[in-house]
């Protein structure tokens, strides 16, 4: 079987397939996200995960998945994969931010809050998290 390796890969004809079996997946995992259902959201976006791995959303949506589940390792591997396909994101930074914040790692923390636009959804929370990590950097 095919695979969506890269955005490329959405414009072939030939993917067409399995273009269509990645969308029934993502939109089950995406329902079971949406209601907070967080293991099965996992256990589908897997799945996904296997046949497309140029999607970002799905593995920031995985990524915040697997930190509402404490399974903070997963989290920062799904998060960190998918800044390198959309590094601007805000809700991946935030997640993001908050792994880096509980490792003390307070740089790290920083600078994914600084790659945020300050009028996202998003500002109130980043804002008393910016403070906090900006305190921290400071004692170090």
């Amino acid at each position: 079987m095919a695979k969506i390796e890269s955005y490329r890969d959405y414009f072939n004809p030939a993917n067409l397939a399995v273009l269509r079996k990645c969308n029934i997946k993502y939109q089950k995992a995406k329902e079971c996200w949406n209601k907070e259902d967080w293991k099965k959201a996992i256990k589908l976006y897997n799945e996904f995960i296997e046949i497309n791995t140029a999607d970002a959303s799905t593995f920031i949506e995985i990524g915040v998945a697997y930190y509402e589940t404490k399974r903070m390792r997963l989290s920062q591997q799904n998060l960190e994969r998918a800044k390198k396909l959309k590094p601007s994101n805000a809700l991946l930074n935030y997640y993001l931010a908050n792994i880096y914040s509980e490792k003390k790692e307070w740089k790290r923390a920083a600078a994914c809050l600084d790659s945020i636009n300050d009028d996202s959804d998003w500002a109130e929370k980043i804002r008393k998290l910016r403070k906090k990590i900006s305190k921290e950097v400071k004692n170090e």
